[in-house]
């Protein structure tokens, strides 16, 4: 192989394991729930999942800081008595070391925030890896 079609190995290869980077969170609570990601720029069709579920979700197109409501992807949850909730998902550009891939991130609603949203407060969720450091965050309210 000669060193130019090698280079040309080389990059493509780089390219393709470099690919987007991902957050593996692990959506816990409420058991039973059903959300939905809705189809981003580059993908065609939302994807549905019944919790406990854990989901990759991408960095793209993130917001760089926690205080930031801009660039989140629509998410729709249908509880487990049919009350629809709607909302936004942010998940923030971070390169985790050893320990923080090891962790689980986890997304829990709990009843107490199921009944704020009920009586019509938005509720905001974050997630943080070992370190403290933010790896998503969701607003959710009541889709009405």
């Amino acid at each position: 192989m000669t060193k130019s079609a090698t280079a040309i190995v080389l990059l493509t290869m780089a390219i393709v394991l470099t690919g987007c980077a991902t957050s593996r969170v692990h959506f816990e609570q409420p058991a039973g729930a059903r959300l939905l990601l809705e189809p981003t720029g580059y993908q065609s069709a939302g994807k549905e999942y019944e919790l406990p579920t854990a989901i990759d979700l991408p960095q793209k197109d993130s917001p760089m800081s926690i205080n930031s409501d801009s660039g989140g992807r629509p998410i729709r949850m249908v509880l487990s008595d049919d009350t629809k909730l709607k909302g936004y998902l942010y998940v923030y550009r971070l390169d985790m070391d050893q320990l923080e891939k090891l962790a689980e991130v986890t997304f829990r609603l709990t009843d107490e925030q199921i009944s704020k949203i009920k009586k019509g407060d938005a509720v905001t969720i974050i997630g943080y890896s070992a370190r403290k450091r933010p790896v998503y965050k969701v607003n959710v309210g009541l889709d009405r």
